[in-house]
């Protein structure tokens, strides 16, 4: 399982990354959603047949439970297979993963089940792994810098799985709006409720879309070397990014202890493949943004978009866009061991 921030992006006109800009067409009023945000939970399995185990969930913004101001008129029109939850801060915390494994555990049935996900404080509660052992659930924790390259979902599933939703929210806008303006005869003024549909819907068809690829998901799981036959005869299948395969090697892991493997002197030399882990995240993080290339109007959209206060000139949005760009590559650097 994996958890991807969603912001209203598909809808703001334009989508900004760390990678660069890009736009898409925007003709009806979607003011203000860039900055609103959602958390998007997955659920693969090493089977690739997921569909009918856990349903895709979203965390939107909003009060949970009885304190919910969410009109039952807007909940009805949710697609039926996606569950919706809320709260303040629209991202998972120990009370929603206390009832995913929960939702788990019934569906494990007793059976011992593998869980691997990263190392989030809320994965790793003292009363969260109580409950998980009690289902028989066995997690294994990614480290931190390290998701792009063990993570099945991160690896191979995440960047198609927002495409398709970017597709599937490019065709449902313009049929809404297309209908819309033949019934009322003016653009379409969408509201933060018609945007929470949408992206039931939307998600609801992208994990359809991903359940008639179950091949991509089980490649997922083998390239990270998480369902490979135990006996070594499908370690060839390991693919992980700048670690060759002739440097992989489990031989004995069936009897090793927590001491130095034979034939390293020292622990900190047996940890050398994790450093390069580190490594090549930190490479990947490094990378920056050419702001410049920018006009001014995508520099003022892309400060808005992110929080910042657009200044007039140029030369002033760039170094604003290149200060914030540095913060958040810091952050993800100082969470990397």
């Amino acid at each position: 399982m994996d958890e991807t921030p969603l912001p209203f992006e598909y809808v703001d006109g334009y989508t900004y990354s760390l990678k660069g800009l890009r736009s898409v067409t925007a003709k009806s009023d979607r003011s203000g959603w860039d900055k609103r945000q959602a958390t998007l939970v997955l659920f693969i399995w090493a089977d690739g047949r997921g569909r009918e185990r856990l349903k895709p969930m979203i965390i939107f913004r909003g009060a949970p439970g009885e304190r919910s101001q969410i009109p039952d008129e807007e909940k009805k029109q949710y697609a039926a297979g996606v569950k919706v939850l809320f709260n303040e801060k629209a991202y998972n915390n120990e009370e929603i993963m206390t009832s995913i494994v929960n939702d788990l555990g019934e569906y494990a049935d007793g059976e011992d089940t593998l869980l691997v996900m990263d190392v989030a404080a809320f994965h790793k509660t003292p009363k969260l792994m109580e409950l998980l052992r009690g289902y028989r659930i066995t997690t294994a924790l990614i480290p931190p810098g390290c998701t792009s390259l063990l993570q099945p979902l991160d690896t191979a599933i995440n960047g198609p799985f927002k495409q398709w939703l970017a597709e599937f929210a490019s065709r449902y806008i313009a049929k809404k709006e297309d209908h819309h303006f033949q019934q009322h005869g003016r653009p379409m003024v969408w509201s933060v409720s018609d945007r929470r549909i949408m992206t039931t819907h939307i998600i609801q068809q992208a994990w359809e879309r991903l359940h008639r690829r179950e091949f991509l998901v089980q490649k997922a799981f083998r390239e990270c070397g998480i369902s490979i036959r135990p006996d070594g005869s499908e370690d060839s299948l390991i693919n992980i990014k700048d670690i060759a395969n002739s440097e992989i090697d489990f031989t004995g892991w069936e009897t090793a202890d927590n001491s130095v493997p034979e034939g390293y002197e020292s622990v900190s030399e047996a940890l050398n493949i994790h450093h390069r882990f580190r490594h090549a995240a930190e490479d990947y993080l490094r990378q920056r943004v050419d702001w410049r290339k920018f006009t001014v109007l995508k520099l003022t959209e892309a400060c808005k978009a992110n929080g910042l206060k657009a200044a007039r000139k140029k030369d002033d949005l760039v170094k604003l866009l290149e200060e914030w760009e540095e913060r958040v590559i810091q952050e993800e650097l100082a969470a990397i061991i």
